[in-house]
């Protein structure tokens, strides 16, 4: 499959952004993006593209995650 992934922790400083919908305070959670390597499409004004996905975790306001492509 190969790619570049790149990961990390984080740990919140404010209670107000770092409490779920139950009332918890989790403030700490991981990070994690990756990236396709370049696909080659060789067009005019269309050298590359590459797929690329992030999740961030923690059933907080700032938990989620994506996906997408970088032209």
């Amino acid at each position: 499959m190969g790619g570049y992934i790149s990961a990390g922790i984080y740990h919140g400083m404010s209670d107000a952004l770092f409490t779920n919908s139950d009332g918890k305070i989790v403030k700490t959670g991981a990070m994690v993006g990756w990236s396709s390597p370049d696909i080659k499409v060789g067009l005019k004004g269309l050298e590359k593209i590459d797929i690329i996905a992030d999740i961030q975790t923690g059933k907080n306001v700032v938990g989620g995650g994506g996906f997408g492509a970088a032209i």
